[in-house]
């Protein structure tokens, strides 16, 4: 659905790094001030996952005894280090990059689903130690990520705990996560959501000085968050107005308006006709897909 706005975020993200070299050194990875903090983040998230699992290798040997304290101490400096020295190698980085962007969009825009598909994987259950590490590839919606931790932290679960989460489980905390944060939801919660999305869903109109972004964009993250007011506002707008793509102003103040209990949002776009017939400058984005997945 929106290919052409993940290829873009792809192929800024290819320009940015270096590829010349067999390795790219994670340390080469956080100093590159043209690579977006999602992105940066997610490298960082995946070398820890690896130095997760070698962790996990030396705590399912029982031949020798790592529990001891001398060697807990060298091997915790062994796994700082490791983690200085982490590297990708071409393919591996290039496979980093495709998954770091579509995870990050997917998130921003369908946080309950990512969430679900990204951390559990298809398994039905899963450990708390690898449930709490699979979080932090994630800064979109990061107050939702606190959350999680804090039910965690208060049902005595640490970031080391072996104990089985179920996928149900997961999905209902989550969802009542996101339930309540929606139902208490301030302008400023709403436009914290969205802004990160018009960081990466904007068009430019070479009649006009404003950025404009996918209705459906707005669309998916509101249907994920079951935030049906504000889906049917712009379902409305969608269908009923024929805009495909609608000025980042004027989707901030339609979202004010509804949570003011304001419901003119046709006398704006009215006022606005000459955005009704918008056609972007860049390549459209593919819309045969009558649902809301990306």
């Amino acid at each position: 659905m929106f290919e052409y706005y993940i290829e873009r975020e792809k192929k800024q993200l290819f320009e940015a790094i270096d590829f010349s070299n067999e390795y790219t050194y994670l340390e080469t990875l956080m100093e590159n001030e043209k690579i977006k903090i999602p992105y940066l983040n997610y490298f960082y998230a995946e070398a820890q996952w690896w130095l997760f699992e070698k962790q996990l290798d030396r705590i399912n040997n029982n031949k020798f005894d790592f529990s001891n304290s001398k060697i807990r101490k060298l091997f915790n400096k062994i796994d700082e280090i490791s983690l200085e020295l982490a590297r990708f190698d071409v393919s591996a980085l290039k496979n980093n990059i495709d998954s770091a962007v579509e995870v990050h969009i997917n998130m921003l825009l369908r946080p309950n689903t990512t969430l679900k598909h990204f951390v559990f994987c298809g398994n039905p259950v899963l450990p708390y130690n690898r449930l709490y590490r699979r979080l932090s590839y994630f800064t979109a919606h990061s107050y939702i990520i606190k959350k999680i931790v804090d039910w965690a932290e208060d049902n005595s679960l640490e970031p080391d705990s072996v104990k089985l989460i179920p996928l149900l489980e997961f999905q209902k905390v989550v969802r009542n996560i996101t339930g309540e944060i929606v139902k208490n939801a301030t302008l400023n919660d709403i436009l914290n959501m969205i802004n990160p999305i018009f960081d990466i869903f904007y068009l430019k109109n070479s009649f006009s000085k404003d950025s404009f972004i996918p209705v459906k964009t707005l669309l998916v993250l509101f249907d994920d968050l079951k935030v049906s007011g504000l889906l049917k506002i712009f379902e409305d707008i969608y269908k009923s107005y024929d805009k495909e793509n609608i000025p980042v102003r004027e989707a901030t103040t339609i979202i004010e308006r509804f949570l003011n209990g304001t419901n003119d949002y046709d006398i704006i776009i009215q006022n606005d006709f000459e955005f009704t017939k918008f056609i972007p400058t860049q390549p459209p984005y593919s819309l045969i897909s009558n649902d809301y997945a990306i």
